[in-house]
């Protein structure tokens, strides 16, 4: 048995164990967890078979400078970042080395892809998402965030000061999530426009609302 960090099961062993107690529950369950749990099983065996890339996602509003961090990172203008929405209608994805990123692409369903020469590589395997504005004013543009987001190995959520307390993001994305704040993080982007007074008093709100949806560790 594996553990992983401060003690818990690595994901390999909660999978097996989560396995086992539907084979248990196979003809003498029939409640739906049962077939959420197979369900589960086999999406996360699609997603081993494709290899050990790790998915980072970048999610975020209109304007929050999820594109324009998504650029930085990958070194080039690879999302067309603004203010107006809809901004990014679509996921892109930025790969770091040679590492067979193409299948598990394709079963993500991104079709637009940027090869990164960073020479460093602690990054290969790294494949690095800018996904579409999840209040975009188009329902296909939101349902894809839907989507993504329970596929990614990791979220970021970047918010910005002026919306990072918006309902909308907290009830429909960040609150559910507090189950999984191992594989959150949550960005507070553009806080260098604000002076230092006001800086603090945002970090700290934003804190506050985190804490109270469970997401203390994020």
């Amino acid at each position: 048995m594996r553990l992983g960090r401060r003690g818990e099961l690595s994901l390999t062993d909660r999978l097996a164990a989560l396995r086992e107690a539907v084979e248990v529950a196979e003809g003498r369950l029939e409640v739906p967890e049962v077939a959420s749990a197979r369900a589960l099983l086999a999406k996360a065996g699609a997603r081993e078979a494709l290899g050990d890339a790790t998915v980072v996602a970048l999610a975020g509003a209109t304007g929050s400078g999820k594109s324009t961090l998504f650029n930085a990172l990958s070194g080039s203008e690879v999302s067309t970042p603004g203010v107006r929405r809809p901004t990014t209608g679509v996921a892109h994805a930025s790969v770091w080395g040679e590492h067979g990123s193409d299948r598990l692409l394709d079963w993500l369903q991104v079709p637009r892809r940027h090869r990164v020469e960073s020479g460093d590589p602690a990054l290969d395997g790294l494949v690095l998402l800018d996904l579409p504005d999840h209040d975009s004013v188009r329902l296909e543009n939101r349902l894809e965030v839907d989507r993504l987001v329970e596929l990614v190995d990791v979220l970021v959520w970047v918010l910005d000061p002026q919306k990072y307390a918006d309902a909308a993001v907290h009830s429909q994305y960040l609150a559910p999530l507090a189950g999984h704040s191992g594989v959150l993080v949550v960005v507070l982007n553009q806080v260098d426009r604000l002076d230092e007074p006001a800086a603090r008093a945002c970090l700290a709100d934003l804190r506050g609302l985190l804490d109270r949806e469970g997401l203390a560790a994020t």
